[in-house]
């Protein structure tokens, strides 16, 4: 993904949807789909650091950490687009400890 100078959240999410990486075009939606939930709750929809997260370091290494730390907030994402099997199985940039 291109880095960008900020770390709007419009900005990692344009990068997102706009990679030729289909790990990022995967993670862009389930952002979407969480942000979509948050607002049909009459909740705030923002995503806090990811989009800073991301910017300075890479998707598959946010996935890894947010996954492997069980993040608040992961739970409640459908299963069906969890993006859990991809940096578990294939994507992970760092082994288990």
């Amino acid at each position: 993904m291109e880095q960008y100078a900020g770390n709007r959240m419009s900005e990692v999410m344009k990068a997102l949807r706009n990679s030729t990486d289909a790990l990022e075009n995967d993670l862009a939606r389930v952002y979407d789909h969480w942000q979509e939930v948050k607002r049909s709750q009459g909740q705030r929809a923002g995503l806090g650091y990811e989009p800073r997260d991301i910017n300075a370091s890479d998707a598959v290494s946010v996935i890894s950490r947010r996954v492997l730390n069980a993040s608040a907030g992961f739970e409640e994402v459908d299963p069906d687009l969890s993006y859990e099997p991809w940096s578990s199985n294939t994507r992970r940039s760092s082994p288990r400890t």
